[in-house]
């Protein structure tokens, strides 16, 4: 029965990423944004401060939580492969989504045996599902929020990001 309720948790989050990729601004950003400017970038690593400083920290929201970005790299890595190529940045210069997706790979094993231990009801794989679902969203509404405010810059729309246009001759001329 736990094997069939993991299962059913992979197919929930694998079936959460194929939709979040699939959304069309997702698809926007890929196609046409993606590699232009490092200011939607800095915009990204603001929103994730803010995401993770407000995360709730208890075991099973963590669980849930755990699980799905443990897994995330075998959904994102091909986006990752293009971000890379579409910036002309080499495995070197992206060492810690490269290192870590194998470190995380490792992670989803060890959570994967902690849900197989801890979860005995269908109420417990209940609630890690629902954490994992409600978490996977949030992440989706920081990245909708990021490219919101990128097509903001790029069109010189007010936004409270605009000190990144002040930064964008800095951050092409310091190409990692």
């Amino acid at each position: 029965m736990k094997e069939l309720q993991l299962q059913a948790l992979k197919d929930l989050i694998a079936s959460k990423w194929e939709n979040i990729l699939e959304q069309p601004q997702a698809l926007q950003f890929a196609n046409s944004l993606m590699g232009k400017d490092r200011r939607v970038y800095a915009l990204y690593l603001t929103q994730v401060y803010h995401y993770a400083f407000h995360t709730a920290r208890n075991p099973v929201q963590r669980l849930g939580y755990s699980f799905w970005a443990e897994t995330s790299y075998d959904h994102i890595r091909g986006f990752m492969d293009n971000l890379s190529t579409s910036m002309q940045l080499d495995k070197k210069q992206m060492t810690f989504f490269y290192n870590h997706s194998s470190i995380d790979d490792k992670h989803a094993k060890d959570v994967e045996k902690i849900l197989l231990h801890i979860c005995k009801t269908e109420e417990d794989w209940k609630a890690v599902s629902q954490s994992a679902t409600i978490t996977l969203d949030l992440t989706h509404q920081v990245l909708k929020a990021v490219i919101d405010e990128y097509e903001k810059l790029v069109r010189d729309k007010p936004s409270d990001f605009s000190i990144l246009h002040s930064l964008g001759p800095a951050l092409e001329k310091n190409r990692v």
